[in-house]
């Protein structure tokens, strides 16, 4: 079944998706800990997502972070707020 028929999405309920993003971090950090072989990064770039203006009735924010969780290796790059560098 394909996307344009609702396949992916419809199997990708909010328990599924939760339940595929668990075993993805359990690889990975299988994957980096002491006992893994593979030097293993994720990468991901935020850049130019409006995240410095939204606005949720007490301004627009100062700072935007990502916040490190259950995973190592992970590097984020986000535009800095006057949008001329990237933050990481």
């Amino acid at each position: 079944m394909g996307v344009e028929e609702g396949g992916l999405v419809k199997r990708m309920d909010g328990g599924e998706l939760f339940k595929m993003m668990e075993g993805y971090v359990e690889a990975s950090n299988k994957a980096c800990g002491s006992e893994g072989e593979l030097g293993f990064y994720d990468v991901s770039s935020w850049l130019r997502f409006p995240f410095y203006e939204a606005d949720f009735g007490w301004g627009t924010p100062v700072w935007i972070g990502v916040l490190n969780g259950a995973s190592k290796n992970i590097i984020m790059y986000l535009d800095t707020k006057s949008g001329v560098g990237v933050d990481t």
